[in-house]
């Protein structure tokens, strides 16, 4: 694995920060339904993202090994792309994300003062977050692997 790799891992790491304190300040739900009856997905996804870390020998280099690996061998035009739209596509769903503002959810419900969102990336793209959610794992499968690409496949048919 390149410095592009522990890049990615950055850039998603950012990303988990951003979406979970940006979590706190939404709208109160009008419905009583709740995300832990849909907790066995979240299990899956966990389960999915640790056995790809194991699979993944390049994963396992610590980051002295990276920076020795990315100065013996070229970095290709490839990762680089996949690097571009790891931040297109998280870069997206981040504009998706402070666009919705409040009316965001971590899972599909109705919310009390609901508003339709149709402007900004929503004018654009249905669901724009799902959309660079996606872009990024597509993205992350070319810097780091074939076995991200199960997850970007994985993640597409989810979304």
């Amino acid at each position: 694995m390149k410095i592009l790799g522990p890049i990615v891992g950055i850039l998603w790491l950012a990303w988990l920060i951003f979406w979970l304190v940006s979590a706190f300040n939404v709208k109160k739900n009008a419905d009583k339904s709740s995300w832990k009856n849909w907790w066995w997905i979240r299990v899956i996804i966990a389960i999915l993202v640790i056995a790809l870390l194991e699979f993944n020998d390049k994963a396992k280099l610590s980051f002295g090994q990276a920076v020795k690996s990315f100065t013996s061998r070229e970095i290709t035009y490839i990762e680089i792309f996949g690097v571009i739209l790891v931040i297109a596509g998280l870069g997206f769903s981040v504009w998706s994300r402070i666009h919705l503002g409040r009316n965001w959810s971590n899972y599909p419900t109705h919310k009390i003062d609901h508003e339709l969102v149709t402007s900004g990336p929503y004018r654009y793209v249905r669901h724009p977050i799902y959309t660079g959610m996606i872009l990024g794992a597509f993205g992350t499968a070319l810097v780091i692997g074939v076995p991200w690409f199960i997850l970007f496949l994985i993640a597409t048919v989810f979304f």
